[in-house]
Formats: C-alpha cells, sequence, structure tokens
C-alpha cells in the first residue's frame, strides 16, 4: 500500500507542488538570517560565518532530498517488517472460523470475544491506512519546518525528524504485533492462545499511545501534527519580520 501510495501520480505531484510553495520560504529564510547577519556586522558583534554557511548549506540540501530521504526511509522500514511479520508467523494468515477451539468455554462467550476481536481487528487496519496519509502530510510539513532551522531555531528539524520516526515506527510495531498475537493462536489453538492473539490485536490499536513518549504525536492525532507545522510557521514569520 505503501509503495502504491507514494508512486500514485496525484500524491507525486502534490509532492512536487508543495516542494515549489517551499522553494520561496527556504529562499526568504536564508534572505533573513544574511541580513540578520549584516545588521550584527554594523552594529560590531562577532558572527559565526561557519554556522552561516551551515545553515544555508544543510537547509538547502534538507530542501531538496530531506522528503525523498525519509519517503525511502519509510518504505525501508516497512519492507523490514514485513520480513520479521513472515519470519514470525511462518504462514499464510486466513480467516477461517473452522480454526478456532470453543470446547474449552461457551460458545457465547466465545462469540463476544470474536466480536471484541474482530472490532479491533477492522480499528488495526484503518488506523495503518489512516496513518500513511498523515505520514504524507508530516513529510509535507518539511517546508514550514525547514525555514525555522535556517533562521536559526535548531529544534525544528528535530520535531519534524522525530515526527517521522515515531509514525514510521508505529506502522511497523502494530503490524508485528498483530501478526505476532495472530501466529501465536495458529500455532497453537488453545484458549489461552486465543486470549493472547485478542490481548495483542487489542495492544496493537494503542501502539500510537505507547510510542507516543518518544517524540510527539505518532500518527494518531492529526491536530497534533498541524499545531507543530502551524506553531513552526509562526516562529518563522516572527523571524521574518
Amino acid at each position: 500500500m505503501s509503495s502504491v501510495g507514494f508512486s500514485n501520480d496525484v500524491v507525486v505531484a502534490i509532492m512536487s507542488g508543495f516542494k515549489i510553495i517551499g522553494f520561496p520560504l527556504v529562499g526568504i529564510a536564508i534572505l533573513s538570517l544574511c541580513l540578520k547577519q549584516y545588521v550584527n556586522i554594523m552594529d560590531g558583534q562577532q558572527i559565526n560565518i561557519g554556522n552561516t554557511l551551515q545553515r544555508i548549506i544543510f537547509g538547502v540540501v534538507i530542501y531538496n532530498f530531506g522528503v525523498t530521504i525519509m519517503q525511502y526511509l519509510y518504505i525501508y522500514l516497512i519492507d523490514f517488517g514485513e520480513k520479521v511479520i513472515g519470519a514470525i508467523s511462518g504462514v499464510d494468515v486466513e480467516f477461517d472460523l473452522s480454526m478456532f477451539n470453543f470446547e474449552a468455554f461457551s460458545y457465547g462467550f466465545a462469540l463476544i470475544l470474536l466480536i471484541v476481536s474482530l472490532f479491533y481487528m477492522l480499528k488495526n487496519i484503518f488506523d495503518l491506512v489512516e496513518r500513511f496519509w498523515l505520514y504524507f502530510v508530516t513529510l509535507m510539513l518539511l517546508y514550514l519546518y525547514l525555514p525555522g532551522y535556517i533562521a536559526g531555531n535548531d529544534e525544528s528539524l528535530v520535531m519534524w525528524f522525530k515526527q517521522c520516526i515515531a509514525i514510521v515506527m508505529t506502522q511497523v510495531f502494530q503490524t508485528t504485533i498483530l501478526a505476532l498475537g495472530m501466529s501465536m493462536f495458529i500455532a497453537g489453538g488453545s484458549f489461552a492462545d486465543f486470549l493472547l492473539c485478542i490481548g495483542a490485536i487489542i495492544g496493537a490499536s494503542k501502539i500510537d499511545q505507547v510510542l507516543d513518549k518518544f517524540g510527539y504525536s505518532a500518527g494518531g492525532k492529526m491536530g497534533n501534527i498541524a499545531r507543530n507545522g502551524m506553531s513552526m510557521a509562526f516562529y518563522a514569520r516572527s523571524i521574518f519580520k
């Protein structure tokens, strides 16, 4: 799904459009930095030429290759997670009610557990699909974070990078835990294995809450992503003024 999404013509066009929009923002940020250093020179203050050149050069490099690098990193980690899932399961997972052994407990209770597991299974699937688009939006926000870094805010790119890594790791861990729980039941088929499977399915749906401690939103809250991006845009605009 991720490979198809990033190769979609509309997605590629939107990414190109945001890169064009980011070009004048980066140019204004570089001009603002140079003017600020010029004012410091006129005031007799000491400036760090190396730091200024570093911000300009690194900013231009990130502008040209930052989104592409994080896009390929996302694909690589997802492919790695797919290999881990294949090693864990060792079998093709198929939904077949005949594999459930309900002799150890009542069919009514088993039905409730099955409904719960199917609900969280669907929730996980929709979370995975939604998070791809959240990652796409986060990639586009680079062009709002980058002017802040060029203008002097070292934390802007760190915030963006941590946001990207949090979303990617949420995708990988969620699919891995999900496949691990299902493979445990398929391998054993006991009541305990079934409960562990349900626990894994429910736990996978809450992975973003755990990885949220790593940085910012792990991909479950669009509001946090938008708020971080808008805060950086406000900071950059203040610097320009």
